[in-house]
């Protein structure tokens, strides 16, 4: 359960293969659940230390696919997926990675494959419940497909998408065990029939081929991240998920290519792809960023850049790697009222962060001479960051300017303790203190100031 919490499914799986696979009284089975329901609640004991109470509420579509889909959408929807999940054990093509919204549309009640999947599993859950008195195999082993793929299942709680392949790993048992079961069968009923046996063989022999062709295509599928993302797009082409995977991928691979041609190509490509998963999520935090990138860093188109840069930080406005993506188009331009303007926008977004008022602050003091707007964002930025050098250094200067000489002589002060060798703080609290007649203090300074010139000609 450590590794795999959907382990926890055998709190039921065991009890139930003892009944069906010994003659142990009821009472000694009993007894060996209790082992399991103690190690059981040791590890939800864990998992809620660290998780907390129950389920988190989610509000981003890649964590939980139903956000979009009202009740009877969202169990309709669910009802078809238990539907593809018996249609992949039978025939498993096509295979994807992704499972995410909307490689799988969000369903009805009138949809005929989800009535005919309902109908399906109520016939096999009959099924079940018949056979539980002679305990029958099959029987055994639909309820074992059940009780595993439940926890997966979005039924119990929210799984963060649609389905998975890899969620029929355990639930596969069941499907093996009726298949071997039938098969043997088969043979004892047609066992002096050799030509169906034959047929049977051979039959056999062609589903072992075809598996084994898929999965040695399949493997070479998951060989990287490129081919995986490349290949799945294809049968998830309605994913989010697959079209920003792909997209991001794909300028990552442009930026080695040497090709112009070939990496114009690709660059056009990944917009396209970045663009269609907007289309189908336009909040989707991961795409916004991929498509500022892309016309950030290939075809330095800054507005567009910081267009899909904004966007992101509305939706995820404490992420440093957007405003770090964001610095680097702005560090690209000399156009100094350009970039308060976009930095204005961004506080907008986010008041609270220290390098967009730093910024700011600077813009307006050392580039505009407005030193009240310099000194408004200058203090709320050290309001966030107050053992930064700059931002100390810089409010001296701007108070100094201001002719508030007191609280110039408190920054410069400040800025000397966290970088005690920078001359400039000196000389400027030299002047300070002339300023405010304190000639003894600044008398102390301006031996510093040559003791520290004095060291740098060393």
């Amino acid at each position: 359960m450590l590794s795999k919490e959907n382990a926890i499914t055998f709190i039921a799986v065991i009890p139930i293969t003892i009944y069906f696979f010994t003659k142990t009284k009821y009472k000694k089975y009993i007894y060996s659940i209790i082992p399991l329901i103690i190690s059981s609640s040791i590890f939800l004991l864990i998992r809620k230390s660290i998780l907390g109470d129950g389920p988190v509420q989610v509000n981003e579509l890649m964590n939980n696919p139903f956000i979009e889909a009202n009740f009877a959408e969202k169990y309709a929807t669910i009802v078809y997926t238990l539907g593809i999940y018996i249609k992949l054990l039978i025939f498993p093509h096509p295979l994807t990675f992704d499972y995410y919204p909307y490689h799988i549309e969000i369903m009805q009640w009138n949809n005929i494959w989800v009535l005919l999947s309902l109908l399906l599993y109520i016939i096999i859950m009959i099924i079940s419940i018949k056979g539980l008195k002679n305990k029958s195999l099959y029987s055994y082993s639909i309820i074992f497909y059940l009780i595993t793929l439940s926890i997966v299942s979005n039924i119990i709680f929210p799984v963060g998408t649609f389905m998975n392949e890899r969620f029929l790993f355990i639930p596969s048992i069941g499907f093996c065990l009726i298949i071997g079961k039938t098969i043997v069968d088969l043979y004892k009923k047609y066992s002096s029939r050799r030509y169906v046996n034959y047929i049977i063989t051979m039959f056999l022999i062609f589903i072992l081929s075809i598996s084994w062709i898929k999965t040695f295509s399949r493997n070479k599928v998951w060989e990287n991240d490129f081919s995986l993302f490349s290949t799945d797009v294809k049968t998830s082409k309605n994913s989010a998920k697959s079209n920003t995977s792909y997209g991001g991928n794909l300028l990552e691979k442009a930026m080695e290519e040497k090709d112009e041609l070939k990496r114009e190509k690709m660059h056009k490509t990944a917009i396209s792809h970045l663009k269609k998963a907007l289309t189908i999520h336009p909040a989707y935090v991961d795409a916004l960023i991929l498509a500022g990138n892309a016309y950030g860093n290939y075809k330095q188109m800054n507005d567009s850049a910081l267009y899909y840069y904004k966007l992101a930080l509305k939706k995820a406005p404490k992420k440093n790697l957007i405003f770090k993506n964001i610095h680097v188009i702005l560090n690209r331009t000399d156009n100094i009222d350009y970039k308060i303007k976009q930095y204005k926008e961004i506080y907008k977004i986010n008041p609270n962060r220290y390098d967009v008022c730093y910024n700011l602050g600077r813009l307006y003091g050392r580039y505009k001479g407005n030193i009240p707007e310099s000194i408004k964002y200058l203090e709320r930025a050290i309001y966030f960051k107050n053992d930064d050098f700059n931002i100390n250094k810089d409010l001296g200067v701007a108070y100094g300017i201001a002719g508030n000489y007191e609280k110039s002589k408190y920054y410069f002060l400040q800025a000397i303790k966290i970088n005690p060798n920078d001359i400039d703080c000196y000389k400027n609290l030299y002047i300070t203190y002339s300023n405010l007649k304190q000639y003894d203090e600044a008398k102390k300074i301006f031996d510093s100031i040559k003791k520290l010139e004095a060291k740098n000609n060393l």
